[in-house]
């Protein structure tokens, strides 16, 4: 037996598909992604930069990403208590 048959019967080569890793959540929209890549892009930035202007920045437009997933989080699940509730 060889080295390569050993690693075939034990550990075969398998296929995997790659799926990109979106959120499942229903109120997780493009604004919200759109929020929370330009919240990241700054945060990259003050750790680059490291000045105080860029730390406020990060910090404002995190504060009110914030705010928008709460606010559209909780609308959501509003809608749908709305609707699950037969009150429409």
């Amino acid at each position: 037996m060889t080295l390569r048959s050993l690693v075939d019967k034990h550990a075969p080569l398998r296929m995997q598909r790659l799926t990109r890793n979106k959120s499942k959540a229903c109120w997780f929209d493009a604004e919200c992604r759109a929020m929370k890549r330009e919240t990241r892009k700054l945060e990259r930035q003050y750790g680059r930069l490291r000045t105080q202007a860029a730390k406020t920045a990060w910090r404002d437009h995190f504060r009110r990403h914030t705010g928008v997933k709460r606010w559209t989080s909780t609308a959501t699940m509003l809608a749908v208590c709305h609707v699950l509730s037969g009150s429409y």
